[in-house]
């Protein structure tokens, strides 16, 4: 302990335990209670041995060495934090040099349906992976599971933007117009993965739907579907903009995957996971809160500059794309032949899309 420079001053600030209590316990005059081993263990993520009886010296001897180990696992797991924490500001430096020197973001440089790497060395990257995520004070609130920001589209209108991606994907039948129908009234439409996993991914339905791998050239018509809805919650949502704005427009916004063979919309990134994981283990810890508190949240996203991001990113891609486009005042390209020959069926009508003189895309069912 004494060449990691942490005594049980530091050790009691941080674990709430009483100063006292360490002294024995590094003394290895006192163990630590199993109640308050069982707490912090779980929060570490450390395994602990589990001991029929507490009466016998040989098990006392081992639970004292364990509640030692438990201990000097905290200030490891501290220590590892400041050294991110100051690797991460150095980094950060180091790198900004080469992203100011990096080519101004097109709308060309963006590819779907391929993978990517995005090596946070070479371009400052943006990721974001629920709606309670905070960095710089930053609420990035992009995802479309959440209902921070709704989308209308013709006459219907919905708190998440993924409810409407995921309508249509019913096909031109009676049937599924009934389906589809019946989901758009059901309650759990404010739960957009909610929604999934009941009409989605239910086999009951598997009639009634089509694949969203529907082809035009090298283009799939789902990416220019969602191009369309998040461009539509962009004009309509004022505080989804601002969060867009509010984000470097040379930087690249990613989606983290929630697992890491799921990167067609998102992406991976191996050395950010573990260095994040160091992060909100301490806060919690520090905080006696849950994983998913504000300040758990803002503690993570304090290390951002570190390894490669790989996968499809297509979800991350369109939003970085509609953020160029408020930047410079453009409108979003989006293929309208693309999503007309998919010929998407709107609760029993086709929807058209068309272009203004401006190349704006609008929409109306026939």
């Amino acid at each position: 302990m004494k060449e990691r420079k942490i005594n049980a001053t530091n050790l009691a600030e941080l674990t709430q335990i009483r100063r006292e209590t360490l002294y024995r316990v590094l003394n290895g005059t006192q163990p630590l209670s199993m109640k308050t081993l069982e707490v912090i263990a779980k929060a570490l993520e450390i395994p602990l041995i589990t001991f029929a009886s507490e009466k016998e010296t040989n098990e006392k001897r081992q639970l004292q060495g364990t509640s030692y180990e438990v201990v000097k696992a905290i200030a490891d797991l501290f220590l590892k934090r400041d050294i991110l924490l100051s690797q991460e500001a150095e980094r950060t430096e180091a790198y900004k040099q080469k992203w100011e020197s990096h080519l101004p973001l097109s709308l060309n440089d963006f590819q779907f349906r391929c993978n990517h790497k995005y090596d946070t060395s070479e371009i400052e990257c943006w990721s974001f992976n629920s709606g309670k995520d905070v960095r710089d004070s930053i609420n990035l609130q992009l995802g479309n599971m959440g209902n921070e920001f709704g989308v209308k589209i013709l006459d219907s209108s919905f708190p998440n933007s993924e409810v409407p991606y995921q309508l249509a994907i019913f096909r031109d039948t009676k049937e599924a117009l009934e389906v589809q129908q019946k989901a758009s009234k059901d309650k759990i439409v404010s739960n957009g993965l909610g929604f999934k996993r009941k009409y989605i991914r239910k086999k009951e339905y598997t009639e009634v739907r089509r694949d969203m791998d529907f082809e035009l050239g090298k283009q799939m018509w789902c990416y220019e579907w969602m191009k369309f809805i998040v461009w539509e919650k962009c004009k309509q949502n004022k505080g989804f903009r601002d969060i867009l704005l509010s984000i470097p427009r040379n930087a690249i916004i990613i989606e983290q995957a929630q697992h890491k063979n799921e990167l067609m919309w998102g992406c991976w990134n191996d050395e950010l996971k573990h260095a994040r994981d160091v992060l909100k283990r301490t806060a919690m810890i520090e905080n006696c809160v849950k994983k998913s508190s504000k300040k758990v949240m803002e503690a993570e996203y304090k290390v951002n500059n570190i390894g490669v991001w790989k996968g499809q990113n297509a979800m991350g891609q369109i939003l970085t794309m509609c953020k160029i486009c408020l930047y410079d005042g453009v409108k979003l390209p989006i293929d309208i032949e693309v999503l007309n020959e998919a010929k998407i069926n709107w609760f029993g009508r086709i929807l058209f899309f068309e272009k203004d003189d401006n190349d704006e895309v609008s929409v109306i069912a026939i």
